[in-house]
């Protein structure tokens, strides 16, 4: 199996069309190639895969959604899988029991009706994604480009210093870490403009606290 998260997940970095349509002649057809497409709903940019029009060609491409992003259902846990037919079949004979329940089930597809609600969404995020570009580049900080709902941008700190002198302030990030292959780096979700805010003062606070590797 091969996992592709699309838009990835601590980066926010997307997979082109062209890009997966390419690897995707690759593998043998034993091998699946799950796409993780949980930020999926965020993504404004033009060449953002249609996945599911590549699915008629590749039979070893699994698509998986889910209701806990832009949804707003994350204490549901209930998502989806698309794939073909003798995939989901196989699947489902090793899926546990009653992995959903019926008031998560309900509020899924009633959620699918209020697209209203997810537009919004949609709109706050790219106005909280500029929002916290114009002050990173403000700052001089570098940052990767934001395809999902969060920001992973290089603070020129020790990532886990900067989590708890931040998390002090009452505002949660995460940690790029050594382990993951970004000591100086954190992740900030998007929020509203107060929350932003509040981030970007605790942010400067810090930064002014400890020294950079530069200094």
């Amino acid at each position: 199996m091969v996992w592709i998260c699309n838009p990835n997940n601590l980066t926010g970095t997307m997979v082109s069309h062209s890009e997966l349509e390419y690897f995707l002649r690759l593998p043998p057809p034993h091998v699946l190639v799950v796409v993780d497409e949980a930020y999926s709903d965020y993504v404004t940019h033009n060449d953002y895969p249609g996945e599911h029009r590549l699915l008629k060609n590749y039979p070893n491409l699994v698509l998986l959604r889910t209701f806990s992003k832009i949804y707003g259902l994350a204490s549901m846990r209930i998502g989806y899988g698309i794939g073909h037919p003798d995939v989901i079949r196989t699947i489902n004979q090793v899926r546990e029991p009653f992995n959903t329940s019926r008031f998560a089930q309900a509020a899924a597809l009633a959620s699918l009706e209020d697209q209203a609600f997810v537009e919004r969404c949609h709109m706050h995020n790219q106005i909280g994604i500029t929002q916290l570009r114009s002050e990173f580049d403000y700052m001089g900080l570098s940052y990767f480009e934001a395809h999902g709902n969060f920001i992973l941008v290089d603070v020129q700190r020790p990532s886990k210093a900067m989590f708890d002198e931040i998390l002090k302030r009452g505002v949660i990030i995460r940690g790029g870490g050594h382990a993951l292959g970004f000591p100086t780096h954190i992740r900030v979700t998007v929020g509203n403009v107060e929350q932003n805010n509040k981030f970007l003062r605790s942010l400067r606070e810090v930064m002014l606290m400890l020294p950079s590797y530069e200094e």
